[in-house]
Parts: structure tokens; C-alpha cells; sequence
């Protein structure tokens, strides 16, 4: 019965260690689970600030934002992708690890059950053996009788039985200790090996999570040096942008002083001939005086005969007035939708609404047409000069007198929407089109309204409606394609951007981002054509170049792409960017020392552009200079402490110099960031 309530108990207490087993693996579980959610929480607050200050920007980064946009899209949902795989291979992880463990439980029991089995045996032979000591006993009490009659003989015959028996008993005994032993000792090695089976199996487990979590790393450090480098070219797209605006606001100031003394010339001509009327009036009195004096009874004919002609200068006549206000296309908000800026020609169609948002209003001859005409006029003079709340407000006194000039509808919209306030100017756009249904250019520019509100399907739907109007409206195709790109399909936004190419082979900008959309979708070698052809029209298109080299570095023809960089640099020797990849290139090549050059000018240029840094560190490990290498590999870390791929180098550099301590730092620190290369490494090498 102990023997059965201790098996029993044993049973117990092998259950609630199992049960307390798996609750912690749920605990561990749930913490897992919840410490990604707050991980894919912050990921997401981070995400919405960088969409927020792009917003900020995106008036001047037009073709950058939607580049980034088609970034974030993919990174959110590979993210979402990422994430789902990593609960289910979690939960699956979870499930086998439960699994081993009650394969390991089930096991114990079975070793458990097995030596009380041996126990029970060994105390059934104890009893055996004790039932054969009484038999001998009676037996003994037998033979004791025996002797008595026949002393001599029986005791010579106990002695000898005895000695036998004793013999035997001593035999019996020694086997069956060892047997005992031996079966205690097949138990235990049998639970031994039942328990570095299970430990295998968890360091198996855990070995695989651990290279799961490393090759995870990895992949997101090589997205986030891929970011990084994308950012940087923004950066300097950005730059080279800011100076074309810099430069057009200068031209801008140059017209609005125009305009400016052209409305000081008037005011000094309407003072001019305000001073010539009172002249004048004044000698008709004195005319007056002298004949009512000389000749009183002279007719008023003869009166009116002498007095002298008035006639105004030409300069004070009423009439049209030619204005040379320079045509703004609306900015786009995101990515590649960005309209041309500068001055558009005024010969196309599609350009008509863009220009009437800040052309004045049509003069009339008489007083009351010109004081209208002249409200409008300083409506756009004060848009000139970004007054944009003042504009709008002369552009309503305007409405008041011609409440169906669609034209003070459309200026009053640019005007709010210049100014931030978007719904205002989409309710003044709806009427716009309402009094002037035919004007593509208000879809056009409701359409902005539209994609700023969030609603792109509507937005599409003005586009369409401003492509039907006029089929060779530029801006209208643009925009659609962009807005096409950014929902994601990128099939239908090449054909539009196509549609514009076919009207305007000479469109750069349509050619660049048709190239960029090519270049995504697979298509290399037409993305590469779209390039020459913006190179062929614009010679000096440094992006053009430098898009066409990493596609040329792509296709193994390191040299085509050392030339494109070449050129490249040679419109624009600011880029750290090309820099540094024309070292790739050129490493590739094994020329390392001009490679070494490019890396250096490339964080003389970009102080901070720690990739930069490890792949001079690179270079100089290839040339031999294992001290340079180390320094620039640190540098590296330095500026990017997450930086897997500087650790492992350093690391092989390190071991290079015998330093094999710290080259494993190196490699266990790389390989708990995600490098699979550098866990191998440590594994193999650091070890003992």
C-alpha cells in the first residue's frame, strides 16, 4: 500500500508540475504577444509622425512624397505580413514546446511506473526469500531431531548442509542485489537519456528561434540601410528643389515689382490727369469771367466757340489692361504627384483655369466694370505676395457685384486653399463648376481638394471627368497617375503617364516617374529606356542618371553604372548617395583604392552616412589596411549602434589581427541584431 501511495503521489506531483508547465508557457506566451503589440503600437505612433511632418513638407517635395507613400504602403503591409507570420510561427513554437514537455512528463511517469515495478519485484523475492528462511528453519528444527538419534552422522551432515546452504543463500542474495542494482541503474540511465532528449530538443528549438530572430533582424536592417539611403537622395532631391523654388519666388518678386510699378504709373497718371482737370477747369472760369466782362450781350454759342479744348492724355483712357502675372500650377501634396512649376505655357488648353486662379478679371470700359476689375486685380497682387486671407477677401467684395463669375469662384478657391482651408476652397470650386461646367481645370482642382480630404475614389472620379473635358490635358494626367500609383495600381498609372508621353515626348518628368514605376514592377531594361530618354532631353538630369546606374550596377555592367555615376556627379558633385555607390561599383571592379576615395568623399560630404562608413571599412579590409578598417567599421557602430553588418565585419577584421575575443563580442552582438553570417560565426569559432 506505500508503495501505491507513494506512485500515486508521485503521479500527482508529475501532473501539477505539467500543468504548472503550461500555464507559464500561456504566460510567456501572452507577454510575447502583448510586448509586439506595443512594439507594432509604437511603430505605428512613429509611422504617423513621419506621415504628419511629410505632409508638412509636401508642398515642396512632390515627387519625393509619393516615392514615400509607395514606401510606407509596402513597409506597412510587409510589416502586417511579418507580424501575422511571427504569432503563428510563435503559437506554433508554443505548441511543440508544449508538446515535448508532456512527451517528457509521459516519459518520467513511464520511468516512474517502471521502478516502482522493480520495487515491487524485489520486495516479492525479499518475501520469497523470507519463506524459504522458515522453510529452512523447520527444517533445520528437523534434522535437529534427526541427530538426535544419530549424532555423529547428522551433525557431520548438518555441517556439510549447512555450509551449503549458506553457500547458496549468500549466492542467492549477491544475485539478487545485483539484479536490483542493475535494473535501478538501466531506470536511471534511461531517465537521463529522457532528459537530454528533451534538452536537446529545447536547445534545438531555441537555436532555431534564435536564427528565426536573426535573419528577421537582419531583413530589417538591410530595410532600414535601404530607407536610410532613400532618404538621404530625397534629402537631396528636396535640396535641388528648394533652390528651383528659391529661384522661381526670386522671378515672382521680380514680376510683383513689375506689376507693382505699373500700378504706381497709373496712380501718377489718374493723379496726373485729376491736376490737368482742375487746370483746365480753372481756365474755362477765367474764359468765362472775361467774356461776361468784355462782352455781355455776346451769345452763349460764341462763348462755347472760344473756350479751349480739353483732351485727355491717352495713358487716362479707359481700356484692358495686359497683365504679366506669371501662371502657378496647384503643388501637389505626396509623392510623385507634383505638378510643373514655373512659368507654364499659356498656349495649352489644359493650362486655362491654372492660369485664371491668379490672371486678373476682365476689365470693362465703364466706371463701375473697373472698380470691379480693379478689387480682382489686387486680389491677385495680394496672392502674388502669399497675402492669401486678404486675396480671398477681395475676391468676395468682387462676388458681390458679379455673383456668376465662375472666375472669382476659382480665385477665391486657390486663395483658401494657399491659405489652409480646404473645405472652403472645395465649396468654392463646386461652384465654380456649377456656373462653368466645361472648365477642366476646376475638376482638376477639386480633385486636389478631394485627395487632401482623403477621398481618392472622388477625386479619380474629377480627374476622369477633367481628362473628358480635354484628353491632352497634362496636369489632369499626371495627377491621375500619381493618385493611380499610390492606390496601387501601377498598371493603369504607367498608361496615363503614357498618354502624356505620346502628347509631349519631351515631359521628363512623366518619363522619370513612368521609370520609377517600371523599375518596381519588374521591368528594368524599359525603366532604363524611359531614363535615356530624359537624358537625351535633358542633358544635366543628375536623379536620371544616378536611377539609371543602380539599374545598370543591377544588371552586372559595373561600368556602364560607374559611368552614369560619373556623370551624375558631374552635374551635381554634392551627392553623397552616388558617391558611395560608385565605390560598390568600383569595389566590385577590385579598383579598391579609387573605390576607398569614393567612400571618403561620400562621409566628407555626409559626416554621419554610417553605411558609407562600413563600406570603406570594407574596402580598406580588401586593400589590407586591417587598422583603417577596424576604424571606419567603429565608426560606423558609432554613429549606428543597431549597425549587424558593421559588427560582423569588425569582427572578421578583428580576427584578423588575432583579436579573437573581441571579434566574438562582435559576432554574438551581430547575430543578436539579426545576422545570420555572424551566429554561424560565433557558434563555430567561439564555442569553446
Amino acid at each position: 500500500m506505500q508503495v501505491g501511495d507513494q506512485l500515486s503521489e508521485q503521479q500527482r506531483l508529475a501532473e501539477a508540475e505539467r500543468v504548472a508547465l503550461e500555464q507559464q508557457l500561456e504566460q510567456e506566451r501572452i507577454a510575447t504577444e502583448r510586448k509586439a503589440e506595443t512594439q507594432r503600437l509604437a511603430a505605428a505612433r512613429l509611422e504617423q509622425q513621419r506621415l504628419a511632418e511629410a505632409e508638412r513638407v509636401a508642398l515642396e517635395q512632390q515627387a519625393k512624397q509619393q516615392l514615400e507613400q509607395e514606401r510606407i504602403a509596402t513597409e506597412r503591409q510587409a510589416e502586417t505580413q511579418r507580424l501575422a507570420a511571427a504569432r503563428l510561427e510563435q503559437q506554433r513554437l508554443t505548441e511543440a514546446k508544449r508538446v515535448a514537455l508532456e512527451q517528457q512528463l509521459e516519459q518520467e511517469r513511464i520511468a516512474t511506473e517502471r521502478k516502482a515495478e522493480t520495487q515491487r519485484l524485489a520486495a516479492a523475492r525479499l518475501e520469497q526469500q523470507r519463506l524459504t528462511e522458515a522453510k529452512r528453519v523447520a527444517l533445520e528444527q528437523q534434522l535437529e531431531q534427526e541427530r538426535i538419534a544419530t549424532e555423529r552422522q547428522a551433525e557431520t551432515q548438518r555441517l556439510a548442509a549447512a555450509r551449503l546452504e549458506q553457500q547458496r543463500l549468500a549466492e542467492a542474495k549477491r544475485v539478487a542485489l545485483e539484479q536490483q542494482a542493475k535494473q535501478e541503474r538501466i531506470a536511471t540511465e534511461r531517465k537521463a537519456a529522457a532528459q537530454r532528449l528533451a534538452a536537446a530538443r529545447l536547445e534545438q528549438q531555441r537555436l532555431a528561434e534564435a536564427k528565426r530572430v536573426a535573419l528577421e533582424q537582419q531583413a530589417k536592417q538591410q530595410l532600414e540601410q535601404e530607407r536610410i539611403a532613400t532618404e538621404r537622395q530625397a534629402e537631396n532631391q528636396r535640396l535641388e528643389q528648394q533652390r528651383l523654388a528659391e529661384a522661381e519666388r526670386v522671378a515672382l518678386e521680380q514680376q510683383l515689382l513689375v506689376a507693382s510699378k505699373r500700378q504706381n504709373d497709373l496712380a501718377q497718371l489718374q493723379q496726373l490727369a485729376e491736376q490737368q482737370k482742375l487746370s483746365i477747369a480753372a481756365k474755362i472760369e477765367d474764359v468765362k469771367t472775361q467774356i461776361r466782362s468784355a462782352l455781355q450781350k455776346a451769345s452763349t454759342a460764341s462763348l462755347t466757340g472760344n473756350q479751349p479744348k480739353i483732351s485727355l492724355p491717352a495713358e487716362t483712357r479707359g481700356g484692358k489692361r495686359n497683365s504679366s502675372s506669371p501662371v502657378i500650377a496647384i503643388p501637389g501634396m505626396t509623392g510623385v504627384r507634383k505638378l510643373a512649376l514655373g512659368r507654364l505655357p499659356l498656349d495649352n488648353a489644359s493650362d486655362v483655369s491654372l492660369d485664371r486662379l491668379i490672371a486678373p478679371a476682365t476689365s470693362s470700359p465703364d466706371l463701375e466694370a473697373s472698380n470691379n476689375n480693379s478689387s480682382s486685380s489686387t486680389a491677385n497682387l495680394f496672392l502674388l505676395k502669399g497675402e492669401f486671407r486678404q486675396a480671398a477677401k477681395e475676391f468676395t467684395l468682387a462676388m458681390a457685384t458679379r455673383p456668376e463669375d465662375s472666375l472669382l469662384f476659382t480665385g477665391r478657391a486657390k486663395s483658401r486653399l494657399m491659405g489652409g482651408d480646404v473645405k472652403g476652397a472645395g465649396d468654392d470650386l463646386d461652384r465654380a463648376i456649377q456656373l462653368n461646367p466645361s472648365d477642366p481645370g476646376n475638376f482638376l482642382a477639386r480633385s486636389q481638394v478631394k485627395d487632401l480630404l482623403g477621398d481618392k475614389q472622388m477625386a479619380l472620379l474629377d480627374l476622369d471627368r477633367a481628362i473628358e473635358l480635354n484628353p491632352k490635358f497634362e496636369a489632369a494626367l499626371l495627377k491621375r497617375g500619381a493618385l493611380r500609383a499610390e492606390l496601387g495600381d501601377k498598371e493603369s498609372a504607367v498608361k496615363d503617364y503614357g498618354q502624356v508621353i505620346a502628347y509631349n515626348p519631351a515631359n521628363t518628368e512623366a518619363l522619370y516617374v513612368r521609370a520609377v514605376l517600371k523599375e518596381e514592377s519588374g521591368y528594368k531594361a524599359e525603366a532604363v529606356a524611359d531614363l535615356s530618354r530624359i537624358i537625351q532631353v535633358l542633358p544635366r538630369h543628375a536623379a536620371a542618371y544616378y536611377r539609371r546606374a543602380r539599374l545598370r550596377d543591377d544588371q552586372g555592367d559595373p561600368k556602364g553604372a560607374i559611368s552614369d555615376y560619373d556623370a551624375s556627379l558631374a552635374i551635381n558633385s554634392s551627392q553623397s548617395n552616388v558617391y558611395n555607390n560608385r565605390g560598390l561599383a568600383k569595389s566590385a571592379l577590385n579598383d579598391l583604392q579609387s573605390a576607398i576615395r569614393d567612400f571618403e568623399k561620400a562621409v566628407e560630404l555626409s559626416p554621419t552616412y554610417s553605411a558609407a562608413h562600413n563600406n570603406l571599412g570594407a574596402a580598406r579590409y580588401k586593400a589590407k589596411d586591417l587598422t583603417g578598417a577596424i576604424a571606419s567599421y567603429s565608426k560606423a557602430i558609432e554613429l549606428n549602434p543597431s549597425y549587424a553588418s558593421a559588427y560582423a565585419n569588425r569582427g572578421i577584421a578583428l580576427e584578423a589581427v588575432g583579436n579573437i575575443p573581441s571579434a566574438c563580442r562582435d559576432w554574438r552582438k551581430a547575430a543578436t541584431l539579426g545576422d545570420a553570417d555572424a551566429f554561424a560565426w560565433a557558434g563555430a569559432q567561439c564555442s569553446r
